[in-house]
């Protein structure tokens, strides 16, 4: 009977039916929508980080502490064929390389000279097998054959060569620099021993014309017969050239980007392939089997040449897992479990101590991501919640539009005989019979419009389309279609179900001018509904702040703290939107006094403020629901902008000038000699400067501290020399002081350091001798107080040691006089610092929470000068470890040492003219590449980085605005259905103005005037909700971040929403009006 029923009142009353379905069908196509891409996201930060690192999975390399560089690629993808988890894996080989240009194909000859012009590394593999495995997938370029290179086209343009038109490059590498590297050590080919028989020797002996005394006094006679020999001694010296080979390529493609195919840093990368390289090296070899001196040297026959297998020799191996993707787009946890086990079925089978490294390189580049994903998926929480509230809102205000006819409906049902538990099942049918239809409907059309949104996924992510919806998103849509309705609909229908049956039938009633009173028996049990609500709502968050907060810590669990915080953030935003009604009222009697200025339109001032004032009630839901979603606008567009603003604010402080270059390794320093006259001679660099390496670098300097006088508390110091010129070089932006010495200004901190202070002590301290030493060595201690080291120290540290500018401090140096740890020697040196500073660019130790092993700053002169004591005090130069060239050209070794070159510099730092091109920045980082000469030492480019940051804060944004969009087409439904339901249910109104004399148009503009004076008091009240809550999100973030306050209002966001809302507020009260406008007086008294 209830379905009868049901299908004949949807026949009959299909508006209601229509509203209901449009409804739910809006809230499903919009929500899963969200939420499936949402989750499909993930797949881009994939590929940002396959696009950083390269497309490896896996990568294997020969250990370090090895017998060989090479690995044997046959034997292993025999072994790892066995493994399921792994799909494939392909050799790989990077080999340094010198860069000349031909003659041939030169179109620049103006940038070219017959010397080296630039580093590279040639990156040799096989193409058809990676493109089988999947390596590199957006990898544009074809196969090569022999002869033929891929160059990267940053290195072409400084070349002044052309791809695709025949131009040609010669290569030189040399190969026993290269082993000589990779093993570790510098000796020269020409040391190495060799092994040869008798009749090898004496062929040698005659080739080169050798002293045979010589040489036979030099070799080592074995038990065998052979003979132990330097090769240099068989070979006149000349075992370098051998391993020198030198190759020119013809340039086909100019790779723009890796595309995944390899690392970005790599820097200028030429591609060749495997199978011509083998060839061309089997040439080379039978060619140097063929010259008595190298046959005497690397005694090659031809079948070895003949059976030589470039893959059984490679140099690292790319290992590629199956099911990839659904591994990368797990959760961090998960992730990271699946791939263990990968690496650990791949270890069973290649041997637990074989003698290689494996690196899961991707997944090491996704971990650094995990803090932008966890904030996404909060953003994406935040957008569901809201649209959610806002859906409600809408199903709520369509469904009361018809309440008067239900409840005179469900009464004379009542009256039938039907009981009340009966009208619930038959609201719950009802909510049924439109509801699945639409969430249907609304899943097959959100199937439809997220077919482009794949498109684009798959095609940024170079990955198969997958149009399926995932089932979080499933269950969204279905679990929102289906509740939503009942919510909406038992709240409308409870005055039905509630009010006597004589109320019920009453066809005059209307809600706005109902009187309720109602007697609550809940007292008696000492129960009140309000403190009920209040304190349940507390204990909640009690229990979230006190226990889950710490639950998060105690776990590093980032997404449960972000989920708190962002709950606790839309808390803040609905309990503000509802404390906010409170001036609503208030707000449209100004915006009305303030809006009604025509002559004509004085005299229905009072009409419009009574219209107010009696539909307060239904306008609440309006009001409400429209502030609510400004406010949302608002501060979310803040939050998107305040991310993206602080990821480019971040790298900028990181890397802290426009190029950066890292020394790798102690022993290797960058060569700043080098480096200084190259960089004086480019127009385009405005300045350069350089950080040491910290003083615990030095193998004999064991600790640095900083430490008050009594030593009462004494952090571990990374102490680091810096030049005059730092704050000229770095981005100034990011260097904030906190308090400076007296008479000094700000900038002129660092070039203060190079100048020794006076210790600050009081008169009656003065005569204080120094306490005794009675640790040795016996060193005289008096040199220590004489004057104070001036030093750079950070907040973080000034606040643990109560110092100031004016607060002596001391450096602690702990080193090692015999070079070994059996015992140690503390010196302790006075100090000052002239500034204490909240962050400095390049140096990311310099922070709130780093305290122990936090940067310090110092002049060259006083870093060397510290140095010069330990050797001093130890009787020996323990701090000489690096050889470091102390004449260059005309620099005279004086003059190298005031500039610093015999210190070792970690850092370079670059600041570029102003205005350059993308191409201008690309010459000046080949030549300090060329300068460089190691294709470990990579030159960093931030405008590059702060690109990447920029597409992704594109789309981010172009996001947010899809969702913004969504928000006020939600609205725009609930102002329009609010505005007709208020003419509809106040028609008699209409009808009384119409007859004490007002004409249809002044009474159309009475509603116009009420409609937007409602709408202008929510703009205003949302957008002071959404001002608070956005200065609030970005108060937090500066918290964190340390980041000057900066507050992104969204001002085209803003405009627009606030004409669109204007624009809706006339539209949706002067189109009802104009109908009732047409009726006759009478007819609009009746109500008909």
């Amino acid at each position: 009977m209830l379905v009868s029923y049901v299908e004949a009142e949807n026949k009959r009353n299909y508006r209601s039916f229509l509203i209901g379905l449009v409804t739910v069908f809006l809230v499903v196509v919009f929500l899963t929508l969200v939420r499936n891409a949402l989750v499909r996201s993930s797949i881009v930060f994939v590929k940002l980080s396959e696009d950083t690192v390269g497309q490896y999975d896996l990568l294997m390399t020969p250990s370090q502490d090895g017998t060989s560089m090479f690995l044997n690629a046959t034997d292993l993808t025999t072994r790892l064929a066995s493994v399921d988890s792994i799909r494939g894996a392909v050799p790989r080989w990077i080999l340094p390389v010198n860069v000349t240009a031909s003659d041939q194909g030169q179109w620049n000859t103006s940038a070219v000279n017959r010397d080296v012009l630039a580093t590279a590394v040639v990156l040799i593999m096989d193409s058809k097998l990676e493109e089988d495995l999947g390596v590199g997938v957006s990898w544009k370029h074809r196969a090569l054959g022999e002869n033929e290179a891929h160059v990267t086209g940053s290195l072409l343009r400084a070349l002044g060569k052309r791809p695709n038109l025949g131009d040609t490059i010669n290569l030189k590498m040399d190969l026993s620099a290269m082993m000589a590297s990779a093993m570790g050590n510098s000796t020269s080919l020409n040391q190495a021993q060799i092994t040869l028989t008798r009749t090898q020797l004496e062929t040698a002996i005659l080739v080169t014309g050798a002293n045979r005394t010589a040489i036979y006094q030099s070799a080592q006679l074995q038990p065998d017969g052979t003979y132990r020999v330097p090769l240099g001694a068989v070979t006149n010296n000349q075992a370098d050239q051998f391993a020198t080979l030198t190759q020119t390529m013809t340039v086909v493609d100019a790779i723009e980007q890796p595309d995944g195919k390899f690392p970005q840093n790599l820097g200028n990368v030429i591609v060749v392939d495997l199978d011509p390289t083998e060839i061309l090296l089997k040439r080379t070899a039978a060619q140097l089997a063929q010259n008595p001196l190298a046959a005497s040297a690397v005694p090659w026959k031809t079948s070895d040449v003949a059976s030589f297998r470039l893959r059984d020799y490679a140099m690292s191996m790319v290992l590629m897992m199956r099911d990839r993707l659904a591994i990368y787009t797990m959760s961090d946890t998960d992730r990271n479990r699946a791939i263990i086990e990968v690496a650990n079925d791949v270890m069973r089978v290649v041997g637990l101590f074989a003698p290689v490294d494996l690196v899961d390189v991707l997944n090491l580049a996704l971990k650094g991501t995990s803090f932008i994903r966890v904030f996404m998926d909060e953003i994406f929480f935040t957008v569901i919640a809201v649209l959610s509230l806002l859906a409600v809102l809408l199903i709520y205000s369509l469904l009361l539009a018809d309440v008067e006819e239900k409840t005179f409906e469900y009464g004379m049902l009542r009256t039938l005989g039907l009981r009340q538990t009966s009208l619930i099942h038959l609201l719950i049918l009802q909510s049924i019979h439109f509801s699945v239809p639409a969430i249907g409907l609304g899943l097959l059309v959100c199937v439809i419009l997220y077919v482009p949104v794949e498109f684009f996924l798959s095609s940024f992510a170079a990955v198969p389309m997958a149009l399926q919806l995932d089932p979080s998103a499933w269950g969204l849509g279905i679990g929102l279609g289906l509740i939503l309705p009942l919510v909406g609909m038992l709240v409308p229908i409870r005055r039905a179900l509630t009010q006597t049956l004589r109320d019920a039938l009453d066809i005059y009633h209307h809600v706005v001018f109902d009187s309720i009173v109602t007697i609550k028996r809940l007292s008696d049990l000492g129960i009140n509904i309000g403190e009920t609500i209040l304190a349940l709502l507390l204990v909640g968050v009690g229990f979230m702040v006190y226990y889950m907060v710490p639950v998060a810590f105690i776990f590093n669990d980032t997404g449960l703290l972000f989920r708190i915080l962002t709950i606790i953030l839309l808390g803040m935003v609905v309990g503000q939107t509802l404390v906010a009604q409170v001036l609503q009222h208030v707000l449209e009697m100004a915006v009305m006094a303030l809006m009604v200025v025509a002559a004509r339109d004085r005299v229905i001032l009072g009409v419009v403020a009574k219209n107010l004032a009696s539909h307060l009630k239904r306008n609440q839901k309006t009001a409400l629901m429209f502030t609510l979603c400004l406010a949302y606008i608002i501060f979310a567009a803040v939050m998107f902008q305040l991310q993206a603003n602080t990821l480019a604010q971040t790298l900028e402080w990181t890397y802290g000038a426009d190029l950066v270059v890292q020394g790798k390794a102690f022993i290797s320093p960058l060569p700043e000699p080098r480096l200084d006259q190259h960089l004086r001679t480019v127009s385009d660099v405005a300045g350069f400067t350089f950080l040491t390496w910290p003083l615990t670098s030095y193998y004999v300097i064991s600790t640095t501290r900083f430490a008050s006088l009594a030593s009462l508390d004494r952090p571990q110091a990374q102490i680091l020399g810096v030049q005059r010129n730092y704050l000229d070089v770095v981005l100034g932006q990011y260097y904030m002081p906190v308090t400076v010495a007296d008479g000094l200004a700000p900038s002129a901190v660092i070039p203060a350091l190079s100048t020794p202070l006076s210790p600050f002590v009081p008169a009656d301290m003065r005569a204080v001798p120094p306490p005794p030493l009675t640790s040795p060595p016996v060193t005289n201690v008096t040199a220590a107080y004489a004057s104070a080291i001036p030093v750079v120290i950070s907040e973080a540290v000034a606040d643990m040691l109560y110092a100031t500018p004016s607060t002596n401090c001391v450096i602690e140096v702990e080193y090692w006089p015999g070079g070994t740890a059996a015992w140690s020697v503390t010196r302790q040196q006075l100090a000052r610092p002239l500034a204490i500073v909240k962050k400095l660019p390049g140096l990311a130790g310099v922070n709130r929470l780093t305290v122990s092993k936090a940067p310090l700053l110092v002049s060259m002169d006083q870093y060397q000068a510290l140095l010069d004591d330990v050797d001093t005090v130890a009787g020996t130069s323990y701090t000489r470890v690096v050889s470091l060239p102390a004449v260059v050209g005309n620099v005279s070794a004086t003059e190298s040492r005031r500039r610093g070159w015999t210190v070792p510099k970690k850092t370079l730092l670059v600041r570029l003219r102003a205005g350059m091109s993308d191409l201008q920045v690309e010459a000046v980082i080949n030549g300090l590449n060329t300068v460089l000469g190691d294709h470990d030492l990579q030159v960093q480019n931030l405008r590059y980085q702060l690109k990447a940051t920029d597409s992704a804060a594109f789309f981010i944004n172009l996001l947010f605005n899809i969702v913004a969009l969504v928000g006020i087409l939600l609205s725009f439904f609930v102002i329009w259905l609010s505005f007709t339901a208020n003419l509809r249910e106040n028609a008699w109104e209409f009808g009384v103005l119409r007859a004490i004399g007002l004409d249809g148009s002044t009474v159309v503009r009475v509603y116009v005037y009420e409609a937007l004076a409602i709408v202008i008091a929510t703009i205003l009240l949302g957008t002071l909700v959404g001002g608070i809550t956005a200065v609030t999100v970005t108060l937090q973030f500066n918290l964190f971040t340390e980041m000057p306050m900066t507050l992104a209002f969204p001002s085209g966001l803003f405009v627009f929403v606030v004409v669109f809302s204007v624009v809706v507020a006339v539209v949706g009260s002067w189109y009802p009006a104009s109908q009732y406008r047409q009726k006759k007086i009478a007819m609009a008294l009746k109500g008909m």
